[in-house]
């Protein structure tokens, strides 16, 4: 990788672009790296949860209907505890170089995807176009692909092909999951007395972050927490929840749970032999039970596993993994409200409509078997699985340019959602390709990349440029 991309490499990296801080910032630098290109660059405006997001647009050649594509999402997830960050000196917006990888938050997808795509485009921005081409930065990802719906809807371009940046180690997706988010939210309609005259402390739940697409790469916080309180009420600790807050969104495996708890210092003292840690004890301190909820909360996690078994089939070697999966993402104490949310992600052949069957039997029974608490139940995203014929044009395309800069062309198929799923139901026929991988590091921290990978996909991109555009 030249020293000028690890500059706005290190730029990028820098700048934060979390779902909660919006894109206004980046969206400034990202403009600024396409200006002298000889690219139309415009800029798609829209809010998310009152937050200012972004696409950014960059046409290069002729005004022409069809052309290449090129997207990636340059948004990220929560960095998560900074403490966590070593190798980048606690720091997950600070891109450092170590041998041949680069580490920070946004390395292995999204941002050096995107990096990758402009450094073809700027090699050979004086070419001659027969077709155009374009760069697309979108936002909103983790919203519901919000960024790219806004373009694919806003008919701005009419591509006949897209490539979408994701973490595939150099191999073309050309198929993935379903996938299905959802939250409940319950409310205790009981005015309840605070209990006094025991103690108050917090149980901190660990895990490892994980990309919920692999779940297996993680450790789920929240689920560890469940446990302890289902062990505790069965073990008759009398613990009494006042609060629980883990995780920061539905496609991350939360690697934080904390649970503060009434009850006595034995209790406390019991706990911290099993390697949970316990802070911030006080004594005699008044707070509401949760129990309610939280039984409430264990039923539908139960049922919905419950309901997960019951899919068939339940594995597809094609995929990695191959099996369906899911995550419970977040459980946040809000006010008098508990919300809980899961994502999961669906086999070709599972059917969605038991899963939202499921959700509004599940609400109305919550309802019945809890007089004292409200449900309601939101479903978030419902997205069918994504499939391109093995042999497309885009595909064939894509081989024969691996091929050209000696990178043996593989097939795969894409555990996690994409916005290529969006542009293929345009019309826009796209496959995912990208020079990170989920086993990377991709959620977690100190997540990676490799130089030798990132200039690799820059040979590629500039090759498909000028095989099809040229």
């Amino acid at each position: 990788m030249i020293s000028n991309l690890l500059i706005e490499a290190k730029e990028l990296i820098a700048t934060n672009s979390t779902p909660d801080y919006g894109t206004q910032e980046i969206t400034e630098l990202l403009v600024k790296i396409l200006q002298g290109m000889g690219a139309t660059i415009k800029i798609q405006s829209f809010e998310i949860n009152g937050i200012q997001n972004h696409n950014v647009f960059a046409k290069f050649g002729p005004d022409f209907e069809g052309g290449l594509l090129l997207s990636s999402s340059i948004e990220t997830v929560d960095p998560g505890d900074p403490y966590n960050w070593k190798i980048t000196d606690y720091d997950p917006f600070n891109l450092v170089v170590r041998g041949d990888n680069v580490y920070g938050l946004g390395s292995s997808s999204g941002k050096l995807d995107w990096l990758c795509m402009v450094e073809a485009a700027r090699s050979i921005s004086n070419r001659k176009f027969k077709k155009p081409f374009y760069i697309l930065a979108t936002s909103g990802e983790h919203y519901g692909l919000v960024g790219a719906k806004v373009f694919a809807e806003s008919k701005i371009a009419r591509p006949q092909f897209g490539i979408v940046g994701g973490p595939t180690n150099l191999k073309l997706a050309y198929s993935s999951k379903g996938y299905v988010g959802f939250k409940f939210i319950l409310k205790d309609k009981v005015n309840r007395e605070p209990k006094a005259g025991k103690s108050l402390f917090r149980l901190v739940v660990t895990g490892k972050p994980a990309h919920s697409s692999v779940p297996s790469l993680g450790e789920n916080a929240i689920e560890k927490a469940l446990r302890i309180i289902s062990d505790g009420n069965r073990i008759n600790e009398n613990i009494d929840v006042v609060s629980i807050y883990g995780g920061d969104q539905i496609n991350k495996v939360p690697d934080r749970c904390t649970i503060d708890i009434l009850g006595s210092l034995d209790t406390a003292e019991r706990l911290s032999k099993q390697k949970i840690q316990v802070e911030q004890i006080t004594r005699i301190i008044a707070g509401s039970s949760l129990n309610n909820l939280l039984n409430a909360i264990l039923f539908i996690y139960n049922s919905f596993r419950n309901v997960v078994s019951s899919l068939k089939p339940q594995t597809n070697p094609s995929f990695d993994p191959p099996e369906i999966v899911y995550n419970l993402g977040i459980i946040h104490m809000v006010s008098n409200r508990l919300i809980v949310g899961f994502d999961l992600r669906l086999l070709p052949d599972n059917d969605h409509t038991k899963i939202t069957e499921w959700l509004e039997k599940t609400m109305e029974e919550i309802n019945h078997r809890y007089s004292e608490l409200e449900c309601d139940a939101e479903l978030e995203f419902n997205a069918p699985p994504m499939m391109v014929n093995r042999g497309s044009e885009i595909i064939t395309l894509s081989m024969n340019s691996l091929k050209d800069i000696n990178e043996e062309p593989q097939l795969t198929t894409s555990p996690f959602l994409s916005e290529a799923l969006i542009y293929n139901q345009a019309g826009i026929e796209s496959i995912i390709f990208g020079s990170g991988t989920l086993k990377g590091g991709i959620y977690q921290p100190d997540e990676c990349n490799s130089i030798t990978r990132l200039n690799k996909s820059i040979e590629f991109y500039r090759t498909i440029i000028q095989k099809f555009c040229t």
